[in-house]
């Protein structure tokens, strides 16, 4: 889904979800894994600024 850098660091992750309902948090964590994340290249230009990653070339493995 992506979405901007500042709402991510913005929002609560225990923030209940307006349709969340009674569910339990399993549901928030797989809404957080499925649809609240930014792009990737934020995370890493956030964490190089920070000093958290040097300058180069990475390889992200992904496995489903």
């Amino acid at each position: 889904m992506g979405v901007s850098f500042k709402a991510w660091l913005e929002r609560d992750p225990k923030q209940r979800l307006k349709s969340e309902g009674d569910r339990d948090s399993s549901s928030l964590q797989l809404w957080w894994d499925r649809n609240f994340y930014p792009n990737v290249d934020m995370i890493i230009n956030d964490l190089y600024s920070k000093g958290l990653l040097e300058k180069g070339e990475y390889d992200i493995k992904i496995d489903w």
